[in-house]
């Protein structure tokens, strides 16, 4: 909860990096860590300042996956089969 991720084509995402205009009020709500390394260019314009929490966060959620791919697929698609139908 409370995080999230953007995937962007690499295209776009070369022109994100040289972006003019952000919002100001996104400025107190990120840091530069929390963009990726190769936008050097938008990560220079915010403050150097960690977000501990982010971080716990992502590295909780990274183990979930990890833990979500060790069960065999044929699992999942079956408990997820389930799941759907149980709904309808």
């Amino acid at each position: 909860a409370f995080s999230g991720a953007l995937l962007v084509p690499k295209g776009f995402s070369r022109l994100l990096d040289q972006i003019e205009g952000i919002a100001p009020v996104v400025f107190d709500y990120a840091g530069r860590c929390d963009w990726p390394m190769a936008w050097t260019a938008l990560r220079s314009r915010f403050e150097r300042r960690p977000n501990f929490g982010q971080w716990l966060r992502w590295e909780a959620a990274l183990a979930e996956i990890g833990s979500y791919y060790a069960v065999p697929g044929a699992f999942r698609a079956k408990a997820f089969a389930e799941l759907a139908s149980g709904i309808d």
